[in-house]
This record gives structure tokens, sequence and C-alpha cells, in this order.
């Protein structure tokens, strides 16, 4: 299993289509882009390893990628995405370790932004969050056919399927009280895609 190496040159391509730039300002995507490190990858790259906090967010340029999940030595497949989709939002946010893995099924072209210089910028540009809520939604709307049960007949066997949601709401409080960005208005959409936690 390949692993990716965070280092390159910053060699900056046309990003703006994919689902955290989309939605953002032209001067913020501009802030992200100075940080961006675009490689090449070989089939069965490991992007993102659950249990594994990453060392940068990915964004697929070109190319396919598996998201899978882990159980019982084997792998379940969840879904496959290609083209436009950003991985390690919810890690490099959250401070949640990754629950799946994402691995490229081909020769992938991938953006890296390194995660403190992602922080940084998501610190003095609030507004970020936004997008960061529709990219989950969209993952979310993306994974919702996948039957859970699939998971469970391996997982219950094993005695390993845990269920939680991403976030409580006092977890969201804290990871926002550094930015000062708006919760109080992100929470409610946030919770109504199942991000945030209702009970606390």
């Amino acid at each position: 299993m390949n692993h990716i190496a965070v280092s390159g040159q910053n060699t900056n391509t046309d990003t703006n289509t994919n689902e955290l730039y989309a939605p953002l300002p032209v001067e913020i995507r501009h802030k992200l882009e100075k940080h961006e490190q675009t490689k090449t990858v070989a089939s069965g790259t490991r992007l993102i390893s659950q249990g594994v906090l990453p060392a940068c967010l990915f964004i697929i340029n070109s190319g396919s990628v598996e998201v899978s999940v882990p159980s019982c030595g084997k792998s379940i497949t969840v879904t496959v995405a290609g083209s436009g989709k950003v991985f390690g939002l919810h890690a490099l946010v959250s401070g949640e370790l990754p629950r799946v893995n994402v691995t490229s099924l081909e020769e992938c072209a991938v953006t890296l932004i390194p995660k403190e210089k992602f922080a940084e910028i998501l610190q003095s540009n609030p507004q970020i969050y936004l997008a960061i809520a529709k990219a989950s939604e969209v993952l979310r709307q993306c994974t919702r056919d996948f039957s859970m049960s699939q998971i469970a007949v391996t997982t219950l066997s094993c005695g390993t399927l845990k269920r939680k949601p991403a976030f409580t709401k006092r977890s969201f409080m804290f990871m926002f009280s550094a930015s000062k960005a708006p919760s109080s208005l992100l929470i409610p959409s946030w919770r109504a895609i199942s991000i945030v936690h209702s009970s606390r």
C-alpha cells in the first residue's frame, strides 16, 4: 500500500470546481491556492487512513478513489468518488480521527493543502465553515444509500460496530471558539445533516 508524502512545489491547477472552493469568494480561494501542492499518485495510494489524522487536505483533480470501511480484516466499499471531491475536511476541522480509508483506484492528480496552512486560513476566514458544511452534506448524500447492514453483518460478529454522532454541540462550539465563527447560525444546519448531535 502506497502512502502519499507531503512535499513538492506549488503547481497551481484549476481547482475552482471542487466542492470546497466552488462556494468561496475569489479572494479566499487565492489564499488557499498559494499553499497548494499538486501531485500525481499511483493506483493503490492511501490518501486517508482510518484512525490517522491526515497531514493535509486532499482535492481530487482527476481519477477515482475508493472510500472504504475496514472491518474484521475486510474492506467494505462505501462509495467511489472522482474529480471535485475533497477529503480530510472533517478530521482537520474537528480533530477527530477519520473513520474511513480513501484509496486511489487509478493514477490520480490530487491537490494537497498542508493542515497547518489550512488551519491558519480557516481561523481568519470563518466563512469557509459554510463551504465545509455544504461539502459535508454532499458527502452524506453521496453515501446515504449505502446500506449499514453490510457493515453490521460483518462487524457485529466481531463486536466492533460503534455508531456515534460526528460532533456534539459542546465540541462543535469549542471547535469554533478560536475563530469566533457564527456557530449559533451553523449548528442548526449541521444538526440537520447529522453532523452535530442534538443531545449535548
